[in-house]
């Protein structure tokens, strides 16, 4: 038993119908891929941009940010000696309201 033309011509046509959906499905993932293909390319579009921006900002003002992450890490540092210097400093006034006292009442 051999196929005959009709018979290749009417599976090529069965097996094109069955192949569609893939093909369909193909073609809309080729298209996804083109979208973010495109996508990624805006992605690395913008970083590159932020990194120059960032490189900018290091080169202009790299050491007035430092010079202040410094300064707030010896601030976080030295908190607990601002209760005691508070103190001390309360005292140098007392002292210094004595002082000035001793000295109004000595000049009358």
């Amino acid at each position: 038993m051999s196929l005959t033309d009709e018979d290749l011509a009417a599976i090529g046509a069965l097996m094109d119908s069955k192949l569609e959906p893939v093909k369909t499905d193909i073609a809309d993932l080729k298209q996804g891929q083109a979208e973010m293909q495109k996508k990624q390319d805006e992605m690395q579009k913008d970083i590159s941009r932020i990194n120059g921006s960032v490189t900018k900002i290091e080169v202009e003002y790299g050491f007035e940010i430092g010079a202040i992450h410094d300064g707030i890490i010896d601030l976080l540092r030295d908190r607990p000696r601002v209760p005691k210097l508070e103190a001390k400093v309360e005292n140098h006034d007392a002292r210094i309201w004595a002082l000035e006292a001793a000295v109004k009442a000595k000049a009358k």
